[in-house]
């Protein structure tokens, strides 16, 4: 299990959860989610993600390119 937490300047805007069992798949699905993230904090999106293990260590941090 894997920890999404999504940030604007360093601060959290949301956390998920991810049962999926490969973190390249996390990471696709996160990325896939963009949208649907925005729409729900509009003015306020995410410019980055970072992925936590099950045990809380960062396993990446991922910027979001502008559109």
């Amino acid at each position: 299990m894997f920890s999404i937490h999504w940030l604007r300047e360093r601060s959290l805007v949301e956390q998920q959860t991810s049962e999926l069992p490969l973190l390249a798949d996390v990471i696709a699905a996160a990325r896939g989610s963009l949208r649907e993230l925005g729409a729900r904090h509009p003015g306020n999106m995410p410019e980055s993600f970072k992925v936590f293990d099950e045990r809380g260590r960062e396993v990446g941090h991922f910027t979001l390119l502008s559109s």
